[in-house]
C-alpha cells in the first residue's frame, strides 16, 4: 500500500524522558518561560551548557525544568538534549533562506563529540538548520536539537523566497523566511521567544509588513475581516495569500500559512518553521482556502 511519507520515518521512535532526566542548554539565548506556553516574553535567557533538571514533559514541546540556583521554569525542548554539548564550539548564523539538503543516507549525532549516530537522515530530505557549530548543523530530529555534518548537505538558493520587490506582500514573506527553521512554539507571535505557533507567525508577518492588528486565531482570521477575498479552490491560490486547513488537530479552521507561489507555503507547522506543498497528502485532505491581505 501507500504511505504517507510524513508520518514515517528511518528512526525508531524513543521514549519520552522521565522525571528526573538531567538535560543540557544547546544553544545560547534559550527562553526560560514562566509558564508552559508562550503567550509572553521569556523570564530570562539561557546559556549554552546550562545544566538542567526535568521536573515534568508538557507535551511535545515544552519541559518543567530547575536550574542548579533552584529556579524553576519552562523551556522548549529543540533547545535542550540529555547529552553535553561541545563548549568550544561556538554558535554561527547560517543563512536560512537557503535550501539544505541530504545528499545520501547520513548518520546525525548527539553532540559534535558523540561516537556514532543517533539516528539517520534520508537521502534527499531537506533540513532546516538553525546554526553552524564547527563542521555540524544544528537541526531538529522531531523536538530534539541534533548534529549533521556540514559535508553531508548540499546548499542551493531557492528563488521563492528571494525578495522581488517593495509590496507588502513581499514584505510579509520575508518576515517570515529570516525565521525558517526556528521551533514552534505554542502561543508566540514574538521572534524574542525562540520561535512561532501558526497563527502567531501571521500576526508577526503581517505586523511587520505593515498591516496592523491584533493577533487572533486561525478561525478569526478566516472568519473575520483582517483578511478579504477569500476562494475555496486549491487551485487559486498565489504569491502572499495567506493558506487556511482545518480539522489538522481541533474541528474547523486550524492551521494557517503564507503561499510562496501557487503551491508552496511557509508555516509555523509540525515541529518548526518550513515550507512544504499545498498538494502534500497531509495538507491536501485538510486544505480549506485562501484569503488575501
Amino acid at each position: 500500500g501507500f504511505v504517507d511519507s510524513s508520518r514515517i520515518g528511518l528512526n525508531k521512535p524513543t521514549a519520552k524522558a522521565k522525571k528526573g532526566t538531567t538535560f543540557y542548554v544547546h544553544l545560547d539565548q534559550t527562553p526560560l518561560f514562566s509558564a508552559d506556553v508562550a503567550y509572553s516574553r521569556p523570564a530570562t535567557y539561557l546559556k549554552k551548557g546550562t545544566k538542567l533538571i526535568g521536573l515534568k514533559s508538557i507535551d511535545d514541546d515544552f519541559w518543567q525544568v530547575r536550574l542548579a540556583n533552584g529556579q524553576t521554569g519552562y523551556v522548549l525542548n529543540p533547545y535542550i538534549s540529555t547529552s553535553k554539548p561541545d563548549m568550544s564550539l561556538a554558535q554561527k548564523a547560517i543563512d536560512r533562506a537557503k535550501i539544505y539538503t541530504v545528499k545520501q543516507t547520513t548518520s546525525f549525532f548527539a553532540s559534535p563529540t558523540s561516537p556514532k549516530g543517533s539516528g539517520l537522515v534520508e537521502q534527499g530530505k531537506r533540513v532546516y538548520p538553525r546554526h553552524r557549530v564547527g563542521n555540524f548543523y544544528v537541526i531538529q530530529s522531531g523536538w530534539t536539537p541534533v548534529y549533521l555534518p556540514v559535508s553531508a548537505v548540499t546548499i542551493t538558493s531557492d528563488k521563492r523566497v528571494v525578495k522581488k520587490n517593495n509590496t507588502r506582500g513581499e514584505k510579509l514573506i520575508q518576515a517570515a523566511v529570516q525565521h525558517i527553521g526556528t521551533p514552534y512554539t505554542w502561543g508566540s507571535q514574538d521572534a524574542v521567544n525562540g520561535g512561532f505557533d501558526c497563527s502567531g507567525l501571521i500576526h508577526y508577518a503581517t505586523n511587520k509588513a505593515g498591516k496592523y492588528g491584533g493577533r487572533t486565531n486561525v478561525r478569526g482570521y478566516w472568519y473575520g475581516a483582517f483578511f478579504t477575498n477569500r476562494r475555496t479552490s486549491i487551485s487559486s491560490g498565489k504569491r502572499s495569500d495567506i493558506v487556511f486547513f482545518q480539522n489538522t488537530y481541533t474541528d474547523g479552521p486550524s492551521h494557517i500559512g503564507i503561499m510562496l507561489d501557487s503551491e508552496h507555503f511557509i508555516h509555523a507547522g509540525g515541529s518548526q518553521l518550513q515550507i512544504n506543498s499545498i498538494y502534500e497528502p497531509r495538507w491536501q485532505e485538510h486544505f480549506l482556502g485562501f484569503k488575501s491581505m
